[in-house]
């Protein structure tokens, strides 16, 4: 027989001291039965956990193997190039080439940032690419230079470079090279280039092995008194002026001549300055 519902208004009763004992023991005997099966899962999750974590454990072990067998491990050995030097800083390892220019953290807001002055100009190209080697005029070569330096070869091996180009309404003679008179000098494709504008109206392109043309010279139309200048970011390329107009030189051409690619004539500026 059901208990009749408490009616409202009535006091609540309490349950007897063995009503209420036998209440708890089957509500924790009930808190039991619901515990065990979910001990159970608790344990399988568990499990599952620990076969997983090892399987990670054994993939990560397996590319760790893998990356020190292709990577041949660390035997002790210096594979600087010769002529690098490492640097290490705040934790880093960086490499700087000899005779390249180190790079550059951010871009400098300018033309040339003052604290290049000295260095070398490129990044990619070793040589004296400009006039005293860089923007700032204040890069020399790597050296050593030779107390006693001798003569490898001339070039042209007889006569002269000789051009005619006016002064003032007059026609006038000129020969050899003018001031500045230096040449760019870098290393490409395994040999050193040579490259120079000349009173004959030419830009040639020399090996420094034995003054033997690399590429036929360019024809700029006028004398050159200036130095002519490498791409310093790695492009085949030559930039020369000459007292008639400037170039922007290919060296790549499969002819094996130098070709102009852009051009200015001196008529396109005002007001100009003859030299």
């Amino acid at each position: 027989m059901q208990p009749a519902a408490q009616q409202a208004g009535e006091p609540t009763k309490s349950l007897r001291p063995e009503a209420a004992a036998t209440t708890v023991a089957g509500l924790a005997a009930a808190s039991r039965n619901e515990r065990r099966p979910r001990q159970a899962t608790d344990a399988r999750v568990v499990r599952q956990r620990l076969m997983v974590g090892a399987g990670v454990a054994g993939v990560l072990l397996l590319i760790v193997g893998l990356v020190v067998f292709l990577g041949g491990g660390d035997d002790g050995g210096d594979d600087t190039a010769a002529g690098d030097r490492t640097e290490v800083t705040a934790g880093a390892t960086s490499t700087t080439v000899a005779g390249l220019a180190p790079e550059a953290e951010a871009p400098y807001d300018g033309w040339v940032d003052p604290a290049s002055s000295g260095q070398p100009w490129s990044p990619v190209v070793v040589g004296q690419l400009t006039f005293r080697g860089n923007p700032t005029r204040s890069y020399y070569g790597l050296g050593p230079v030779p107390e006693n330096p001798e003569i490898l070869w001339r070039y042209p091996e007889s006569g002269g470079m000789c051009g005619q180009s006016a002064v003032g309404s007059q026609a006038k003679t000129w020969c050899g090279t003018g001031w500045t008179g230096q040449p760019s000098v870098w290393l490409e494709g395994g040999r050193t280039w040579v490259a120079f504008g000349a009173y004959d109206k030419k830009v040639h392109f020399l090996d420094a092995e034995d003054g033997a043309d690399i590429i036929g010279a360019f024809d700029i139309g006028d004398i050159v008194k200036g130095s002519v200048t490498r791409d310093p970011d790695g492009f085949p390329l030559l930039y020369s002026g000459s007292r008639a107009d400037f170039h922007v030189i290919a060296m790549d051409r499969p002819s094996g001549e130098a070709e102009s690619l852009w051009s200015m004539s001196h008529d396109d500026v005002s007001p100009t300055k003859w030299n």
